[in-house]
């Protein structure tokens, strides 16, 4: 029997950067307009599991696993799950997506245990690899606010993602006069195309291209150049592409992310006119 876990999801592509396939984007909205998801306490989960059929079986493995035995290759050759071609991996799930029990002990074992516990599915021995906080959303009217209010502005960090037409790949270097990230109390990243950097923008935004992201991917990931307990807005054209970053950088462990409805487009229609649109 193979063990149920969270449709469609997270997908990752070649350069590390993440991408949301059609139905884990209808999840993401879902779940955060319905089920009431995205708050302040962890509640996604990345992990490993093999599925067994007996309790001896999955506390042998897990002493076979603690005694420095290679999760992955153990999985390979004894788990029950199709996941066992994967090495047993998962990858990342939401919260409400595993079996309760499953995901109860992912909650309570702390990233790196190695833990034992049973479902409906049988026996599992579950390597937690990662826990994150849901994105939320935020409207472009409390971004304004957020612009209106310098004391709360200094406390925030904003993500822009844009693309659009050709890509075009600018070294960091060409970006310097775009911003002041020394002066600036605020720190936007703008995970954007120069075209598009070109054509609208806020003030204050550091430019950090996605498709640089073998040259800042360390620094980000690191926590070298962010600080990922600060509140952080990501916004792109529209808002979907900015829900694809939310989630890359709360995987990364940044503590508060939001996702910007409607991006800079409803920004420039609800907000700012003089923003030109595209």
């Amino acid at each position: 029997m193979g063990f149920v876990g969270a449709p469609g999801g997270m997908r990752w592509k070649v350069g590390g950067l993440p991408r949301i396939s059609r139905m884990g984007l209808k999840s993401y909205r879902m779940l955060s307009a319905i089920s009431g998801l995205a708050g302040s306490e962890v509640n996604m989960f990345r992990a490993k599991h093999i599925l067994l059929s007996s309790r001896d079986m999955a506390e042998s493995c897990q002493a076979q696993v603690q005694s420095g035995a290679n999760f992955a290759d153990v999985a390979k050759s004894i788990s029950q799950c199709s996941s066992k071609d994967r090495g047993g991996d998962l990858g990342w799930f939401m919260a409400g997506t595993m079996a309760s029990g499953f995901e109860k002990a992912c909650r309570e074992a702390a990233v790196g245990d190695t833990v034992v516990t049973e479902t409906e599915f049988g026996w599992h021995v579950i390597q937690v690899n990662g826990k994150a906080i849901y994105p939320k959303s935020m409207t472009v009217q409390e971004l304004s606010e957020l612009y209106n209010n310098q004391e709360l502005l200094e406390n925030y960090q904003l993500i822009d993602v844009r693309e659009v037409g050709e890509r075009q790949c600018s070294p960091l270097s060409r970006m310097a006069g775009c911003y002041e990230s020394d002066r600036c109390p605020l720190r936007l990243l703008h995970l954007s195309q120069r075209g598009e950097v070109d054509i609208a923008k806020l003030d204050h935004f550091e430019v950090l291209p996605m498709s640089e992201y073998e040259v800042w991917a360390d620094s980000v990931e690191n926590a070298e150049r962010f600080d990922k307990s600060k509140p952080t807005v990501v916004m792109c054209h529209h808002g979907v592409r900015s829900a694809q970053m939310a989630y890359y950088f709360a995987q990364q462990g940044f503590e508060d992310v939001y996702n910007l409805t409607g991006g800079i487009n409803a920004w420039s229609m609800a907000v700012d006119e003089n923003v030109p649109k595209y």
